[in-house]
């Protein structure tokens, strides 16, 4: 399978990310980072644009099977209006 990890809300240690990917590569994943899963911006790990890019990447990517979000909650509000619905 091929894992995208992205962070569309509060940022998370860098080494929680890390260790993750590692134990997903470790059982035959390939993983790959959403250029600001590993951010911080205040208590997000981006801004909400940076957020949402990451997020629609992944989704648009065809060669995504799982997309991975390492946190959720209040930060997710913030990039709804961003995200294209169709």
């Amino acid at each position: 399978m091929n894992i995208r990890i992205v962070s569309p809300a509060g940022s998370i240690k860098p080494k929680v990310v890390d260790n993750g990917a590692f134990t997903l590569k470790s059982w035959g994943h390939k993983v790959t980072l959403g250029k600001h899963c590993k951010g911080s911006y205040g208590r997000f790990s981006g801004t909400p644009d940076e957020r949402a890019h990451d997020l629609i990447e992944a989704l648009e990517d065809p060669d995504v099977d799982i997309i991975w979000c390492t946190r959720g909650g209040y930060g997710c509000m913030q990039i709804l209006d961003l995200l294209p619905l169709e």
